[in-house]
């Protein structure tokens, strides 16, 4: 999988399978998250993902992560919803998600 940095951010760091992102630097300031609270963040990378694969987000420190599943080429951006009940605190340089690369293969649905 090719990634192109399109801010300053610390380089995406492959631990085990999954890949870990962070949160650019130039994120404006540290932002609070009461419960249910959510915050965009365009994590400043862009991917390319190899055909026949696809990026799927799997945790974030912050609660619940919502993002597209990459199956082609695109900019990797991430919504946080904190859905614990202490306020999170989400600041730059700080690890935004791990995410892991699949192998994916289609095949037809039979009913």
């Amino acid at each position: 999988m090719k990634i192109v940095k399109t801010t300053e951010v610390k380089d995406p760091e492959q631990a085990g399978e999954h890949i870990i992102f962070y949160i650019p630097d130039n994120f404006p300031g540290t932002h609070f998250l009461a419960h249910g609270q959510d915050v965009p963040i365009n994590l400043g990378v862009e991917v390319k993902v190899p055909k026949g694969c696809m990026l799927l987000a799997l945790s974030s420190p912050y609660g619940q992560v919502s993002t597209s599943i990459l199956e082609e080429t695109g900019e990797l951006i991430m919504t946080v919803t904190n859905t614990g009940w202490d306020v999170v605190q989400v600041e730059p340089g700080s690890e935004a998600l791990q995410a892991v690369l699949i192998r994916i293969k289609v095949e037809g649905i039979e009913i």
